[in-house]
């Protein structure tokens, strides 16, 4: 069976970045996003598994925001191929008076996209 390797510096379409170490598919790290109401300069720790070419791991977005990402992976070809679901309590209505904060209902909680992680060298 052949040795893979998850360990490293990613980057993804967006430009936010990922840097992950994997101990016996134990994985922790930090997430910088390019995206949302977090902290883009800020790196939020993650946890995650590893189980061969499959992996997923969980981003919280605290104090910043109160919302938590997880995503789950498959590296092929030297890439992670990701789905990733966000949860959130708040969600934003655009108006007259501009956009306002309310709590979301259960159907718009929730956000879920597809994401292509590079590694860096």
């Amino acid at each position: 069976m052949q040795t893979i390797t998850i360990g490293g510096a990613w980057v993804n379409d967006a430009g936010s970045e990922l840097v992950i170490a994997d101990v016996d598919g134990a994985l922790t790290g930090v997430y910088r996003t390019a995206l949302g109401r977090a902290d883009h300069r800020k790196e939020y720790p993650l946890v995650g598994w590893c189980n061969g070419r499959c992996l997923g791991f969980t981003v919280s977005w605290a104090p910043d925001s109160d919302s938590v990402t997880a995503w789950t992976a498959l590296l092929h070809d030297e890439e992670l191929h990701t789905v990733w679901t966000l949860v959130r309590t708040q969600a934003f209505t655009k108006g007259e008076a501009g956009i306002t904060e309310r709590e979301a209902a259960p159907w718009e909680a929730f956000t879920v996209q597809t994401s292509r992680f590079r590694r860096q060298a």
